[in-house]
């Protein structure tokens, strides 16, 4: 298994840790605050980091392509932005929800495109599922 894979497969400890203590009954962890704001600010993080990738893919290949990701990505991170100041709590949780799917669909065309490898979608597509669901758990538990 190479780095990228297994730091993937290790960035949903905080999604599966999430869900786990919400149906535990744990609603705040001290000194961090509320499960919720918890787990769905690192939900924000990802979904930045991913917003990223997309931009950054744009621009190895030189802006080149059939699929704009530069401007999903800046249209993505505004969109994440205005979600994380207006919604809170269980709203937001459905619009990151929301926003990983948009992410993945992203991610089809783009390796239809051949920009990303089938393996890295394949990947993408496990973990984006047990991300949503871990984000739907949490949700129902609160």
């Amino acid at each position: 298994m190479n780095r990228a894979v297994l730091l993937a497969w290790l960035g949903l400890i905080p999604f599966a840790a999430g869900a786990v203590a919400a149906w535990a009954g744990i609603e705040t962890i001290d000194p961090f605050g509320k499960l919720v704001t918890i787990v769905t600010t690192y939900a924000l993080i990802i979904a930045a980091f991913m917003l990223g990738s997309h931009w950054g893919l744009y621009v190895a290949r030189g802006g080149e392509g059939s699929v704009d990701l530069f401007t999903v990505s800046n249209v993505g991170a505004v969109g994440l932005f205005l979600a994380a100041l207006l919604l809170s709590g269980p709203a937001l949780i459905y619009a990151v929800c929301l926003l990983f799917v948009i992410l993945l669909l992203i991610d089809f065309q783009i390796a239809r495109a051949n920009y990303i490898t089938s393996s890295y979608l394949a990947l993408r597509l496990k973990i984006t599922i047990i991300v949503v669901i871990s984000l739907i758990l949490v949700r129902i538990a609160i």
